[in-house]
């Protein structure tokens, strides 16, 4: 009986942890050279290896921004046209070496950019899960 309860618990208490089990973080890196509107790329992206600061997510995957350019950066939620809107990020400076996090816990499409320099955007992409792919291998 005592194994029977302990099984039992051991169940109850591990249906915490599957909501985030599979979380994960993800970077986007600021390179070198980013400041200026006339560099190759502004983002790299270390999950697709795009040089793009758009990226696909799961809800409980977190984000990690980091400046490894020689000048100050921000990670603004919102647009370039309608300003911030508060959702993530701040118009904090994050200096060279800095970076910034955040974990998204709800499904939606999420733009940012930096304020200082307003050429940088990218657009975070949060599903509510994997998706399904009917029929694999069939054209």
């Amino acid at each position: 009986m005592n194994i029977l309860f302990l099984i039992s618990m051991l169940i109850v208490s591990s249906i915490g942890f599957t909501s985030t089990a599979f979380a994960a973080s993800y970077d986007i890196n600021m390179p070198t050279g980013s400041a200026s509107p006339d560099a190759p790329y502004f983002w790299q992206n270390e999950k697709s290896g795009l040089a793009t600061g758009d990226i696909d997510i799961i809800i409980g995957d977190t984000v990690i921004w980091k400046n490894a350019d020689t000048a100050k950066h921000t990670v603004t939620s919102g647009t370039v046209d309608d300003g911030p809107d508060g959702i993530f990020g701040d118009t904090s400076f994050l200096v060279p070496g800095q970076s910034y996090k955040f974990t998204f816990d709800t499904a939606g499409q999420y733009p940012y950019y930096c304020l200082i320099h307003p050429w940088m955007t990218g657009t975070v992409f949060v599903t509510d899960g994997y998706k399904t792919i009917k029929e694999v291998g069939k054209l």
